[in-house]
Order: C-alpha cells, then sequence, then structure tokens
C-alpha cells in the first residue's frame, strides 16, 4: 500500500495471498487462486471484511488474473471469464452481469489493457479482445502455432503503447516476441539483437513517455520512434517476402525497394554516413540465403538515391526475399518490385 512518499505492506489477516488485484470506484477487489473474490472497505485497501466475498457460480474455476474495462471488473478465470458491477452491496459490493463460459485465460502476464478494452492470451491457446461480453480472436494461426510451442505458456507477458497514432500491443515470452498493430491488423516479430525476444517488459506512460523495463535487468527505457537503435544495440529491420512460380520457377534479376532516400548521417562511420540495405535470396524456404546484394539508401541529402540490386541467380520453382537494415538511420518500405523471367 502506498501513502504519500511510504510504502507499505498489507497484512490483514482476512486477505490470503491474492493473485491480481483492481480498484473500482474506492474499492480493492482482489482474486485468490482458488476461486474467490474479496473486496476491501471503501476507500481503505487494507480494510477486508472475511465476509466480502463471492465466487463465479456459473462456471466455477481458478482464477488467473482480474482487470478492470470501464465500469466492469473482468476475473479471468482458468476456463471462463466473469464480468462483475458495483451495485454497492454489503457486505460485497459487486454482482455479477454476465460470463464467457468458453475460455478462460493462460497467463495473468498477458492480460493488458489497450483501445479502451482487454487482450489477453486465452487457455485455447489464441490471443483475444473483448467485444462487448464476447472473446473476439484476434491471434493469426502462427501466433497460435508460437503459443502452442511455448512450454512455459503461464509467463507470457503482454505491454501496449501508442506509436504515432498506432495502438501496438506485445505479446513476449523467452522464446519469442510479437506485436499486433491494431491500426493495421497486421503481426510482426520483434527481437533485441542476438536475443530470441525483445528486451522490453512492463509498461507504463509517465507525463506522455512511455517507459518501458528490461525483462533481463533493472534497467528503464523509454520507447521513441526517431531512435533507430535497441538500448545501445543495433537495431535490426527485415521484411521477407515470397516469389512463387511452380513448376517451372523463374531468375531473379532485380529487386527494387521503395523506402526512405537520402538517410545517411553526418557521421564519420561508413555504416552511417554512406547507409546501405542487404537484400538476399533463399530458394529452401529461408533456411539459407546464399546470394546477398548491397543497395545503396542514399548519403545525405541525396534524395534521389534507387535503393536495388542486380544478379540474384535462379529459383527453381519458389524463393524468398530478405530486405534488412541495421544502420541506425530513418528507414521504412513503402514497396517493392522485382525483375523477373520465368523458366521455360
Amino acid at each position: 500500500l502506498t501513502n504519500g512518499s511510504t510504502v507499505s505492506r498489507l497484512s490483514d489477516e482476512d486477505l490470503p495471498p491474492p493473485n491480481g488485484v483492481v480498484v473500482i470506484n474506492g474499492y480493492a477487489v482482489y482474486t485468490i487462486a482458488d476461486g474467490r473474490i474479496l473486496a476491501s472497505a471503501i476507500d481503505n485497501a487494507g480494510n477486508i471484511d472475511p465476509l466480502s466475498l463471492a465466487r463465479e457460480d456459473t462456471n466455477p474455476d481458478q482464477n488467473v488474473g482480474i482487470a478492470k474495462r470501464g465500469q466492469d471488473v473482468v476475473v479471468f478465470g482458468t476456463k471462463s471469464v466473469g464480468f462483475w458491477h458495483d451495485v454497492g452491496g454489503d457486505p460485497f459490493p459487486l454482482e455479477p452481469i454476465s460470463s464467457i463460459d468458453s475460455v478462460g485465460c493462460l497467463s495473468r502476464s498477458s492480460i493488458v489493457e489497450a483501445d479502451q478494452t482487454l487482450f489477453w492470451v486465452a487457455s485455447d491457446g489464441t490471443v483475444r479482445r473483448l467485444a462487448g461480453y464476447a472473446a473476439q480472436v484476434v491471434s493469426s494461426d502462427d501466433i497460435a502455432e508460437a503459443i502452442a510451442s511455448t512450454t512455459d505458456k503461464a509467463n507470457i507477458q503482454a505491454l501496449a503503447w501508442v506509436d504515432r497514432g498506432n495502438t501496438m500491443i506485445e505479446f513476449s515470452c523467452a522464446d519469442w516476441t510479437y506485436v499486433l498493430n491494431l491500426a493495421t491488423g497486421f503481426w510482426h516479430e520483434q527481437k533485441s539483437y542476438e536475443q530470441s525476444r525483445w528486451r522490453a517488459a512492463w509498461s507504463m506512460n509517465l507525463a506522455g513517455r512511455h517507459i518501458v523495463g528490461d525483462y533481463a535487468s533493472a534497467n528503464l527505457y523509454e520507447l521513441d520512434p526517431n531512435t533507430y537503435t535497441d538500448a545501445g544495440d543495433a537495431l535490426v529491420s527485415e521484411v521477407h517476402m515470397g516469389i512463387d512460380r511452380f513448376p517451372r520457377g523463374f531468375t531473379l534479376d532485380t529487386v527494387e525497394v521503395q523506402t526512405f532516400a537520402g538517410v545517411g548521417l553526418n557521421n564519420p562511420s561508413a555504416h552511417l554516413s554512406d547507409p546501405e540495405m542487404m537484400i538476399a535470396v533463399s530458394r529452401d524456404q529461408g533456411r539459407t540465403w546464399p546470394v546477398e546484394r548491397r543497395a545503396k539508401l542514399g548519403k545525405i541529402g541525396e534524395y534521389g538515391t534507387r535503393t536495388y540490386a542486380h544478379g540474384f541467380g535462379t529459383c527453381l520453382s519458389s524463393g524468398r526475399v530478405r530486405l534488412s537494415i541495421s544502420a541506425a538511420v530513418r528507414r521504412g518500405i513503402s514497396g517493392v518490385s522485382i525483375d523477373a523471367e520465368g523458366l521455360k
């Protein structure tokens, strides 16, 4: 509990160890893993009446976590999601108003508020969004496959932030990080340099600045769209795309990328003053990349620079193109064109 600048441990003997808490209309509402829900006295989170408790009756299960959406208190169980409203009851102030009995929640840390609703990793291995009192699937098959392959599902974490009008939601575990852009509906993978996941975990908005913690240290960082490094490490942007001409294949002569030009910096390092994009081609679905070419992005002010490369060889049926930028400069891709000739 906090009182001004003082932090103290809540020690009410009538409160078993909770696994979640929200505050609504002055009440602190706690969930206990065994299925109980307890509420404090109004404006006194440390005063718990042992009779001020309830359970989810329609589909009783264990509690995983709790969150708030508007005036809804949302209790996430292992196989259900329950919705409660403050009705001023005595001794327990809430009553249930609805429930979702088809899915529950895999991980307490995956519950996140964004876009005036809640998102979480559901018990069926999908990512869900509350749409009214329904659980809408927002994950793709690839995301569901990644969740299924994770051994430590109970520790999947989520955080959300807004980047230039785009609400972004990140889901991470030890094996991967995937981010959903709510503006586009698309997912992308994100990872820190030479790591399997992105370092960002736990977040808050502080005076308009989005602050995140580091999952592996006590460091704090600010998410800044105009910074092109990741905590001092290289920030490598990659785009993959497939090209298919089954069964006869093709010869790929040229790949040209529509991107920001003339983004070099006034810097003694050639990597920054004359930045390049790497364009690579795989003939085995991305397992190996035997052909890689360099394409100029343009020195400072060279806005007419064309970013392209030639001579990628023959793909017998299909190929994959990888575009990557590691230089700490402004980057973005608006389109890609290719010059290819089909094999007879």
